[in-house]
């Protein structure tokens, strides 16, 4: 089924915090596999098993220890994608000005939008790198050179370095992303730990107002 681009960011959205994370931090989650169905690439099926793949093993995950131009997981394990862009947004100049390596990270798809919104920031073009996939983002434009590995689980190594050259790649579009009933239905078994239960209260408030 075809959702639009902003049931795709609610969704994921509800699933992130139904996962457990903070409200800012699934806000975030939302914008980013939004931003990566607008260019068609594989977000709610990666978020899907990511959060998965944390839900049975959360203490594996971390936040980034940032070594000057290299990050790895805070406890070892694997660094989380979404702690791990949050740590990204602050940090762009240092990106742009001596590159990155990120070392065991999950989900490295679930990255790449923070580096679009990046490269747009700054006006320039920026190329990431792990086994199986060659990137390069610069302002509206994405070109995927080597994409075989997008939706990997995990990766020893994510590199971005910031290049010169134009790029050839696809705008983003607006009019959604085709997810199979499976997926969503997956996302949906995160979202619905966002519903508050009914109770008497509730109820004796819901309905118009005076």
């Amino acid at each position: 089924m075809i959702y639009s681009l902003s049931e795709i960011d609610a969704h994921a959205r509800k699933a992130v915090r139904g996962a457990g994370f903070q409200w800012g931090c699934a806000e975030e989650a939302g914008k980013a596999v939004r931003l990566l169905a607008a260019y068609q690439l594989p977000g709610a099926v990666v978020l899907a098993e990511y959060l998965e793949q944390r839900a049975g093993n959360e203490a594996s995950f971390y936040t980034p220890l940032a070594d000057g131009d290299s990050w790895r997981p805070r406890k070892g394990g694997l660094l989380c994608p979404l702690l791990g862009g949050a740590c990204l947004s602050d940090r762009g100049q240092a990106v742009l000005a001596d590159g990155l390596v990120l070392e065991n990270v999950a989900a490295p798809l679930l990255l790449l939008p923070c580096f679009l919104l990046m490269a747009r920031e700054y006006g320039c073009a920026l190329e990431l790198r792990w086994a199986g996939v060659h990137v390069v983002c610069h302002a509206e434009r994405l070109e995927v050179l080597e994409g075989a590995a997008l939706g990997v689980v995990s990766a020893e190594r994510v590199e971005c370095v910031c290049v010169m050259r134009d790029i050839q790649g696809v705008a983003a579009g607006n009019l959604g992303q085709d997810i199979s009933a499976e997926v969503w239905q997956r996302l949906d078994e995160f979202a619905k730990w966002t519903y508050v239960a009914a109770t008497e209260a509730s109820r004796r408030g819901a309905g118009p107002a005076d």
